[in-house]
C-alpha cells in the first residue's frame, strides 16, 4: 500500500496466524521508528492466512482479516497508531469482531473505515449476501 507521504507498507500473512507489517522509508530501508525495526505484528490480531491494510489520513493503519477460511465470519478489524502499536481506544483493546466475512478495507478522508464482504444469517447457513458495513473509530 503507498501512502502519499512516500511510505511504503508491506503486509502478509505468518505463521502461527498472525500478520506483519512493515514500513519502509523513502529509501526503500525499513523505518525504524515503527514497531519493532520497522515491523508491526500486534500480537493479539489473529488471521487464517490473508488480511487487508489500509492507511488513514491521519497515517493510522486498519488492518482486517477473516478469522476463518471457510464460512462466512468473523472478522477481526484493529487500528495501529502511526506508530506502529495497537490503538486501545479503538473498539476493545485496539480491535473489533464483526460477525461477516471482510475481505476488502478502505479508509475515507475523514477517517471512517469502510469494510465490503459478504453475510449469511445465521453464518454459514447461506445464502450470501454482499454488505459493506462503515466503522466511526476514534479520531473519525
Amino acid at each position: 500500500t503507498l501512502f502519499p507521504y512516500t511510505t511504503l507498507f508491506r503486509s502478509g500473512g505468518i505463521s502461527g496466524f498472525r500478520c506483519e507489517i512493515i514500513r519502509f522509508t523513502a529509501a526503500g530501508k525499513p523505518d525504524r521508528t515503527f514497531g519493532s525495526d520497522g515491523v508491526a505484528s500486534p500480537s493479539d490480531f489473529q488471521t487464517a492466512g490473508e488480511f487487508s491494510i489500509a492507511v488513514r489520513s491521519n497515517r493510522d493503519i486498519v488492518i482486517s482479516s477473516a478469522l476463518s477460511s471457510y464460512d462466512l465470519g468473523p472478522t477481526d478489524v484493529a487500528l495501529l497508531n502511526s506508530s506502529g502499536s495497537l490503538d486501545r481506544g479503538f473498539g476493545k483493546q485496539g480491535m473489533v469482531t464483526l460477525q461477516a466475512n471482510y475481505d476488502t478495507i478502505a479508509a475515507q478522508p475523514n477517517n471512517k473505515i469502510l469494510l465490503g464482504g459478504t453475510y449469511a444469517l445465521p453464518p454459514g447457513t447461506g445464502p450470501e449476501s454482499a454488505t459493506v458495513t462503515r466503522l466511526l473509530g476514534p479520531g473519525g
